[in-house]
């Protein structure tokens, strides 16, 4: 079979799966056994290590790594508008709660759903502590 975006979005659940627990969806003493799990094993759910992951990402982390590539978000967008519904959704909740500590850390900006404010680009930050080349 030829690869093609389908993997990438598998890849990108495995590297989400990842940075949020601090392991892979995967663990064996081998990479054939690892390859072998890919295929044919579903990965402990997000909340099995991670009890505080709103249901949302566990249910978006487990579309990206569906063995079916028909069941993966298929659109890098609506993959991203899920992604700020439910961060905007979990800001809301959380300052309703009286805590906006959530609203003030995470932002779509941060997590690059979204364009940074004009205000960093008028003075040429790019964001990644470096000055752009572009004058």
């Amino acid at each position: 079979k030829e690869l093609g975006p389908p993997a990438d979005v598998y890849a990108l659940g495995a590297i989400l799966y990842e940075a949020l627990l601090g392991r892979p969806p995967f663990r064996a003493k081998s990479l054939p056994q690892v390859l072998q799990m890919q295929r044919f094993a579903e990965p402990d759910p997000v909340s099995h290590y991670a009890s505080d992951v709103p249901d949302e990402l566990e249910r978006i982390i487990g579309e990206l790594l569906a063995k079916d590539p028909d069941e993966r978000v298929t659109n890098a967008n609506l993959l991203a508008r899920r992604l700020t519904a439910m961060l905007r959704a979990l800001s809301f909740d959380k300052t309703q709660a009286g805590d906006s500590r959530l609203s003030k850390t995470l932002t779509a900006t941060e997590f690059g759903l979204e364009d940074p404010p004009p205000a960093e680009e008028a003075n040429g930050d790019d964001g990644l502590g470096t000055r752009s080349r572009t004058r």
